[in-house]
């Protein structure tokens, strides 16, 4: 599983690694799925990304 920051902008990717010899993945597979949560705290984000 991956988290992206909030502020985040850009391309997000990731590497997919599948350690099972009898799974076959075509190019372009669809293989994820981008789940958007809505939290409560309301602390303003202070990571170093905020779309600079």
């Amino acid at each position: 599983h991956g988290v992206w920051d909030a502020g985040f902008s850009g391309r997000g990717e990731f590497i997919l690694v599948v350690e099972n010899s009898k799974i076959e993945l075509k190019q372009n597979a669809r293989v994820a799925q981008l789940i958007f949560l809505k939290v409560n705290e309301t602390i303003e984000y202070s990571g170093i990304y905020k779309n600079l």
